[in-house]
């Protein structure tokens, strides 16, 4: 008899337990759900294009690159300027500084100011397409085309020098020590942009 007491009240303790457990878990959940807090976004930006980058620069402007437009944006979400190039679409863009943004397409070029003004613009060859960029140390602007090489002065677009391996370039790396190479298929070339000759 003792023993079915003593059974009777561990079932009864048993049962407590659970229930307690079940109200401290309502209640910490509610608690929980209570705290979060939904956030409205500050400001959007939508479209029927593809964002395809964005850039965030120390003074807080946002980049937002679509196929077609670069668009710059105070972070308040104020629209500053935008820019489309004006033949074919937007492959890849690069804020150097506030003074200094890059966007290349396929066949051209453009170098534009912090209000989104053509400084200057270069357009590939005939048959050729833009493939690639580079900035060096000094600004210089490394272009690499479909089987020509370039470079340019980052304040006018002028070429400072040019190079055709006259074959198809792969890609092209700038050392440390400021060597530029170019590999096509079956050579690599070593070429010091500073040396005159």
């Amino acid at each position: 008899m003792m023993k079915m007491k003593c059974n009777s009240l561990s079932v009864s303790y048993s049962i407590l337990f659970v229930v307690l457990c079940f109200i401290q878990f309502t209640v910490t959940t509610e608690l929980i759900a209570n705290a979060i807090i939904e956030k409205t976004p500050k400001w959007f930006f939508a479209s029927h294009e593809k964002i395809q980058s964005i850039n965030i620069k120390l003074d807080n402007r946002v980049y937002i690159m679509t196929k077609k437009r670069l668009l710059c944006y105070t972070s308040d979400g104020t629209l500053l300027w935008k820019f489309h190039p004006h033949i074919g679409t937007i492959s890849s863009f690069k804020v150097v500084d506030e003074w200094y943004i890059y966007v290349q397409t396929s066949y051209y070029f453009y170098a534009l100011n912090d209000e989104g003004k053509v400084k200057w613009d270069f357009q590939a060859s005939l048959g050729e397409k833009i493939k690639s960029y580079k900035i060096d140390d000094n600004g210089n602007v490394y272009i690499m085309t479909t089987t020509e090489f370039y470079s340019l002065d980052p304040f006018n677009g002028d070429e400072n020098w040019y190079f055709n391996p006259r074959s198809e370039i792969k890609y092209f790396k700038i050392a440390d020590d400021a060597i530029i190479y170019i590999k096509t298929s079956d050579v690599l070339y070593a070429i010091d942009p500073y040396d005159e000759n």
